[in-house]
């Protein structure tokens, strides 16, 4: 089946423009028979009722057979490229064949002297995303031709994306053939359209109200008297009328379908949210005579929405804050090892100026160690503030065994700490690559660190962990192995906000995979023999000459 998409409510409207367009027949042809009018306000009052309860359903349609069948008359459904999915019972009874491939398939039904008009429509309609709507003569199963009303309307996404089509036949052949106005037919109307749960209004060509039902009356709180020409634009909220006065002299202006949400005040006072839909019926000159409209109560909907855009508003923030402190405390953690060695060097080298005679040589060594560590702090801060602003990573031809080493000097603490034992395994040979050193130091940290805290559930089992660095092809790998627990999905651990610590945010190994990325490498985990977490960094290798050119 062709993808489509759409939603109960998206054919809960165009049931109701179905419907409207059958309320403007039932009006113009107000003279038809008793039998006539029967028969088409069976269909406008299933049409409407289906309009307002659709209207109020949350869940998306599934299958276009029972979505078609939803919708008032022989109802259709197709996909963007007009091939129809979905037919309703009354269109398979109808027509007693299920050879409809296509929304241009119907033409072979129609009456030859209606093909012509009907086609060149149906094509406007397609290359204007537009909504049809035409009478014409269709030839059942029974090979009679019979007067249909024929309405569809594009069905889109959230991005405004014509994702499918949904049309509907109904069958106004009796109305067609009245000759005679019936008073009885005008008051079976008046009872019909009282008794639909769904506002309606009718309004003259200038858009003054002439008549509204039940239903509309009792929203309001008013009698049908207070409802005509322009009084109910009064219940429209003060700071919604400018907008929707201005939408309405446009529509007025044109003579185009207005279809507008606002909020109106009900009779109690209470001011809710509704969606007006006012449909123009034009002469032969396109000159609106008459508009039908709508009107669907859907405050329950927009409150639902706007709730949802708060939590998720509040859940964003909370989010946000979260990380902040998480990315907070990582950095507090870096910068603290450099800070560390800065205070004992300090230490240090007080010890050795204050001795009797002093030691200069010892307090000069002191000295520098001080100042290489106040730089490696600043240059963490520095690189870390430069991958939030998504700068480019300051590289240069770096061998990679001297910054395993470099990390080894600086982790060795912590693991004896843990009482873990680090191990590392380089090439005898350089191995150069493009890098900014701080930013690799910093992902191989985080990958130690990571090892560090699942070895810590080791009881029996030995808490190593080894570093191993080799030339690959044109690439040089690194691995850091734990015999941790291991993961039980190593390919959604560098997604943001995903963790298996208790105290942890799932920011580390997310801001690792985005500085490996930047230095045009890749990363991945995988599961360790006989057991733990194997993390690869494979990075482009730099050619010696190169190497020592750019250098």
């Amino acid at each position: 089946m062709p993808h489509w998409s759409t939603t109960i409510f998206s054919y809960g409207i165009f049931a109701a423009s179905a419907a409207l367009c059958a309320l403007a027949l039932l009006v113009d042809m107000v003279g038809e028979s008793s039998k006539g009018l029967t028969i088409a306000s069976g269909a406008l009052a299933g049409g409407l009722f289906l309009a307002w309860r659709l209207g109020r359903a949350k869940s998306p349609v599934r299958d276009p057979d029972e979505a078609a069948g939803d919708v008032p008359g022989l109802g259709w459904i197709a996909d963007a490229d007009h091939r129809i999915i979905g037919l309703g019972s009354q269109f398979r009874d109808h027509f007693g064949s299920d050879a409809y491939g296509t929304a241009c398939s119907l033409q072979y039904a129609l009456h030859c002297d209606d093909v012509e008009e009907a086609t060149l429509q149906w094509r406007r309609v397609w290359e204007t995303g537009g909504e049809f709507q035409g009478t014409y003569r269709f030839r059942g199963a029974d090979l009679e031709h019979r007067w249909f009303l024929s309405t569809a309307r594009a069905l889109r996404n959230q991005d405004g994306q014509v994702t499918g089509w949904c049309g509907t036949l109904v069958d106004i052949h009796a109305l067609k053939l009245v000759k005679e106005e019936d008073p009885a037919a005008i008051q079976s109307l008046h009872s019909l359209l009282d008794s639909i749960p769904a506002m309606i209004s009718v309004a003259g060509g200038n858009g003054l109200q002439e008549y509204n039902n039940k239903t509309s009356v009792n929203f309001h709180g008013k009698t049908y008297d207070n409802l005509t020409g322009t009084q109910m634009l009064d219940s429209i909220h003060p700071d919604d009328r400018d907008d929707f006065m201005v939408a309405r002299a446009h529509c007025l202006e044109h003579a185009v379908l207005m279809d507008y949400r606002t909020r109106v005040r009900r009779g109690d006072g209470v001011y809710r949210w509704v969606h007006l839909r006012s449909q123009p019926v034009l002469d032969a000159d396109g000159n609106a005579v008459r508009w039908y409209g709508i009107t669907l109560d859907i405050d329950d909907q927009v409150r639902l929405e706007d709730g949802f855009r708060s939590a998720q508003e509040q859940l964003t923030r909370a989010s946000y804050l979260t990380t902040l402190a998480e990315l907070s405390a990582s950095i507090a953690h870096e910068v603290k090892q450099p800070l560390a060695a800065v205070v004992t060097n300090s230490h240090a080298c007080q010890a050795w100026l204050s001795a009797d005679p002093p030691n200069l040589h010892r307090a000069r060594a002191t000295a520098e160690r001080i100042v290489r560590d106040s730089m490696a702090a600043s240059d963490i801060v520095n690189r870390i503030r430069a991958l939030f602003a998504r700068k480019p990573p300051m590289r240069i031809p770096t061998d990679l065994r001297d910054v395993v080493q470099e990390v080894r000097h600086i982790m060795i603490k912590e693991a004896t700490t843990e009482r873990a034992h680090i191990e590392t395994v380089l090439d005898p040979e350089p191995l150069i690559v493009l890098a900014d050193r701080v930013q690799i130091q910093q992902v191989l940290v985080n990958l130690i660190r990571n090892g560090l805290d699942a070895m810590k559930s080791n009881t029996t089992e030995p808490k190593s962990l080894s570093i191993s660095v080799q030339r690959l092809g044109e690439t040089v790998l690194v691995e850091v192995c734990d015999t941790g627990a291991g993961v039980r999905d190593p390919s959604k651990i560098f997604e943001p906000f995903f963790t298996t610590k208790d105290d942890g945010m799932g920011m580390g190994l997310a801001i690792c995979r985005s500085i490996v990325e930047a230095h045009e490498g890749s990363i991945w985990a995988g599961v360790g023999a006989p057991r733990g977490t194997v993390f690869s960094i494979r990075l482009p290798a730099l050619d010696r000459a190169m190497a020592s050119t750019t250098g």
